[in-house]
């Protein structure tokens, strides 16, 4: 079973470890535990979700006090969160304890959990709401936990595939009525290969009405020229997550100063302010770049 840290444990769920502590020497959050403040102690898979799920029934409107969750058995958490999950967390748009409780379902691999949070944020919430406020934050919750670990659990790995194939779907899915001029490739660098928030992006631009192009991960610059040699797209769009690839971004960027003005490149600010495009081909998140494409279709209409 995974073992984590007092401050993997904090990073994941998103409280301090000055609180997880203190909860657990005064309400006692893991019975099994004799309270400590040896930091090096290593809390498994069962503490995570435990501390999870107490902390989701916990802001429910206090509906719940940490004193009677404390008691309660683990099986008796996993029960009523699975009845407040729903009616609750996703109406209310409580979006760390929905993170939570992605979090939960990925380290138990539960992925009928998993799939049904997913379905249900999408419904409730637009694409870019349910990437920016829910997705993006699971995502980056995970890597900056193990950013510095020799290698991230196996589950998230799982899950992410599991995400990968339901946007594949839901893209597949999306209608096919292409309303609008622009022609939009999406790849991604050489070495780059975590296609979550370019995938969201090709949905996004479906569900727009443009007609785009998806080459996927690890492409060379080699195959971005053949395609702007067949198809002469108008926006050739990529996103960076976390820098780990700086240099193939850059390096694509580099091989067509011909075409650069088509470049656009989608991530964390503190990410991509560095890369060799304008910052006017830079998005922060999904919503700045929606904004671009709203003020590209309005400078449209007011040439017709």
């Amino acid at each position: 079973m995974k073992r984590y840290t007092i401050d993997q444990l904090s990073h994941l769920s998103g409280l301090p470890d000055t609180t997880i502590l203190f909860w657990h020497k005064k309400y006692n959050v893991f019975p099994d535990i004799i309270p400590t403040k040896d930091r090096d102690f290593k809390y498994n898979t069962n503490h995570l979700n435990r501390l999870l799920n107490i902390t989701t029934l916990f802001h429910l409107d206090k509906k719940y006090s940490l004193e009677k969750l404390s008691i309660l058995e683990s099986c008796d958490l996993e029960l009523k969160v699975e009845i407040e999950l729903l009616t609750n967390l996703i109406k209310n748009k409580l979006n760390d304890d929905i993170i939570n409780q992605l979090l939960v379902s990925t380290l138990t691999y539960d992925s009928s959990r998993f799939n049904l949070i997913i379905d249900t944020g999408l419904k409730k919430l637009s694409t870019e709401d349910f990437y920016n406020y829910i997705m993006y934050p699971f995502l980056v919750r995970i890597f900056e936990t193990f950013h510095n670990a020799k290698e991230i659990p196996v589950q998230f790995y799982y899950m992410i595939n599991i995400l990968e194939r339901k946007l594949h779907h839901l893209i597949h899915t999306t209608g096919s009525v292409c309303d609008k001029d622009e022609v939009v490739l999406l790849y991604l660098p050489e070495n780059e290969f975590y296609e979550i928030g370019l995938l969201f992006t090709n949905l996004l631009l479906k569900q727009r009405g443009y007609k785009t192009y998806y080459i996927g991960s690890n492409q060379k610059p080699i195959a971005i020229k053949q395609f702007i040699e067949d198809i002469n797209p108008d926006i050739i769009l990529s996103f960076d997550a976390n820098s780990a690839n700086y240099k193939s971004y850059n390096k694509v960027f580099e091989s067509f100063p011909d075409h650069i003005d088509k470049f656009y490149l989608l991530g964390r600010q503190i990410t991509i302010e560095k890369y060799k495009i304008p910052r006017k081909q830079k998005f922060y998140d999904l919503k700045e770049f929606e904004n671009f494409l709203e003020e590209l279709a309005h400078k449209k209409s007011e040439l017709k």
